[in-house]
Formats: structure tokens, C-alpha cells, sequence
């Protein structure tokens, strides 16, 4: 409701299509009036890095009417992030679809954690292929899961007004959980996590 209303007061018209499993879509136009321009459509996502010179490695091209390329600029860096005290409580997780269906409490992540995030609950040839890191970028990822180094595996995660930390230990079978209620505020979280397991540096890229 809020993204439509925005729209209103900025003189777009909207749809909205209904969709029960994975929330609404959102249809924008600019007016009614027929025009023989083509249409330019602006698609982002705020934390999504790249490998340094991947726009090298994939320059942005328009294929007949298809554009393909990593992006062309940075959201943050242009402006489009969430300041920092926003309140949005009354923001919708739809537009994350499946994944803004999603929610769990810190004994929730706790009691998943202590699975090694799943791994144990799955066969034992699936779960030795989730551990079978690869780089991207600086980073090891797995099945679902990142490499934190010394024996650390786990994952983030993020929906506007809130972040989240998972990290067990594949080694002592400690875990660490997090979750802030602030975009923007996990870092506060990683700096008690790495106090409490100084082998967790890798949460911060140490």
C-alpha cells in the first residue's frame, strides 16, 4: 500500500495483481495516453555485489528486446537506500514473493543452526554437496550457505527493517544468532558475535 500510494501522490497509475503464494505484483504506468515510444522498465536490488570487474566480464548489451548486463550503477551510491531510522512497520514484506513469506524467531535460527543450517536433516550425499564451497568473489559459497573460514558456515539475511546472522561451528558444534530490527544495524550484531567466538572474524571478512 505504501509503494501505491507513493505512485499516487506522484501522478502514476497502478494495478495491482493479485498472487496467493508469492504476494502481489505492482503494474505502473505513466499515463493513459497512447504513445509509439518504447517502454523502459528500472530494476534493482540494494546489496547485491559483484566481483570487481564483472561489468568488464559482462559489459550491459540489448539483445533485440531483451537488456543483459550486471547493472550500470550502485543503488547506494545514487541514492536509492533506506535511511537509516525509517520506520516501516507498515511496509509489506511482498515484495520479497516466496521469501518475504518467511519469518522465524532467534530460537527458531538457534534450533536450525545446530542442524549445521539443514545440512544434518538431508541425506548424506546432499548434504556434502551444500559443503562444497566455490568462490565468488571473495567470498566461499555453498548450497545455501557461506564459508566464514575456521570451521564457521552460515548465512544472512535481510527484508527492509530487518537483518538476520546465522553461524555454527562444523568444528565444537556452537552456533551464533542474531537479529536486529533496524536495516542497516547487523554490524552491531557481528561485533558481540566475534567477542564471544574471536574464531568468527570471518563474519567481517577478517
Amino acid at each position: 500500500r505504501v509503494f501505491e500510494r507513493f505512485c499516487a501522490e506522484n501522478g502514476l497509475i497502478t494495478t495491482r495483481e493479485g498472487h496467493d503464494t508469492f504476494g502481489d505484483a505492482i503494474h505502473i504506468k505513466l499515463d493513459d495516453v497512447p504513445t509509439n515510444e518504447k517502454p523502459v522498465v528500472l530494476m534493482g536490488h540494494r546489496d547485491t555485489v559483484f566481483p570487481k570487474d564483472e561489468e568488464k566480464r559482462r559489459p550491459f548489451t540489448v539483445k533485440g528486446n531483451m537488456a543483459y548486463g550486471p547493472g550500470v550503477a550502485d543503488m547506494k551510491q545514487v541514492g536509492a537506500d533506506i535511511a537509516a531510522g525509517t520506520d516501516v512497520t507498515g511496509w509489506t514484506p511482498s515484495w520479497g514473493q516466496a521469501g518475504g513469506g518467511m519469518y522465524a524467531t532467534v530460537a527458531d535460527l538457534g534450533r536450525w543452526a545446530g542442524t549445521g543450517l539443514g545440512t544434518s536433516l538431508l541425506p548424506a550425499e546432499l548434504g556434502a554437496q551444500r559443503l562444497q564451497f566455490q568462490s565468488i568473489g571473495a567470498e566461499q559459497y555453498g548450497l545455501g550457505m557461506l564459508d566464514f573460514g575456521q570451521g564457521w558456515i552460515g548465512h544472512t539475511g535481510q527484508i527492509i527493517g530487518w537483518e538476520s546472522i546465522v553461524a555454527y561451528d562444523t568444528k565444537t558444534g556452537a552456533a551464533f544468532v542474531a537479529i536486529v530490527n533496524e536495516t542497516g544495524s547487523l554490524a552491531t550484531a557481528l561485533v558481540v558475535g566475534i567477542s564471544l567466538f574471536p574464531d568468527l572474524i570471518g563474519l567481517v571478512g577478517g
